[in-house]
């Protein structure tokens, strides 16, 4: 009798958070008895996410799973937070001029995510191709990531792969930040920490279609040379040198700011 009582209360809640459509339209709510108590059914209920007090750009949908909506685009990306750090957990797909998908295709922009310049993913002049932007950048530095988002940087890449490493029971950093699918056969990951990286076809002159590794960007470029510190993942993680230049493509994973 208690089970009954307490599913009506909660049916009539539900009906009066919910309510009508703001088009005035007569949604169907039913109230049915069954044999283990009462059931709602409806034909049209609809429920705000403001009515429920739900920020407007980030929500779970699950207890494993949390999401984050650009407001710009209204691109929504799957996150994630590995120790103190929470990672969008794809990459990023806004558009900027100069950026690009593989093949030029729709479901690339959706697979893979776009491709930028170093000095398009900062939202930097191309001059610093040629120069060191370290000397004025003040971190964390938000780049073309949206609002409360940054490039990371490679102190914060650093510390994504030692958590890593120290969680991970012994198995390759790169394999527990690869994703389980999307890789060439032998180098799928087991994806322990829902980062969910995959292999990603690069728009660069000098690259092709592959799926043996993705190359990421950090905010860290080096002081009197051209070159950056980007992070790649083929077998394990690696930390390397790459060219600011703007035949150069790769990807941006957004990092929170704390």
């Amino acid at each position: 009798m208690r089970k009954n009582i307490f599913v009506l209360l909660f049916s009539m809640l539900f009906i009066c958070a919910c309510g009508t459509s703001s088009s005035g339209s007569d949604d169907s709510l039913d109230l049915k008895s069954s044999a283990d108590g009462w059931e709602l059914s409806s034909s049209n209920v609809s429920c705000s996410s403001n009515e429920f007090g739900f920020s407007s750009s980030s929500f779970a949908l699950s207890s494993s799973e949390a999401f984050f909506e650009d407001e710009r685009d209204h691109n929504v990306y799957k996150i994630t937070t590995i120790g103190t750090q929470t990672w969008m957990a794809e990459n990023l797909r806004y558009e900027v001029e100069n950026s690009a998908c593989y093949a030029s295709s729709a479901d690339s922009c959706k697979k893979y995510g776009r491709n930028y310049t170093w000095c398009d993913a900062m939202n930097v002049s191309s001059v610093y191709q040629y120069s060191y932007f370290g000397y004025y950048m003040v971190r964390p530095h938000q780049g073309i990531c949206p609002v409360g988002w940054h490039v990371p940087d490679s102190t914060e890449w650093n510390l994504l792969m030692s958590y890593v490493d120290d969680k991970n029971g012994g198995e390759s950093v790169g394999n527990s930040l690869k994703s389980k699918t999307g890789w060439a056969e032998g180098l799928a990951g087991s994806d322990m920490f829902g980062f969910s990286a995959i292999a990603a076809a690069s728009v660069s002159a000098y690259s092709q279609f592959n799926e043996n590794y993705t190359t990421f960007i950090s905010s860290s470029d080096y002081s009197g040379s051209t070159g950056f510190h980007a992070y790649q993942l083929s077998d394990d993680m690696e930390a390397f040198g790459q060219s600011k230049g703007d035949t150069y493509y790769f990807y941006l994973r957004c990092l929170k700011d704390e």
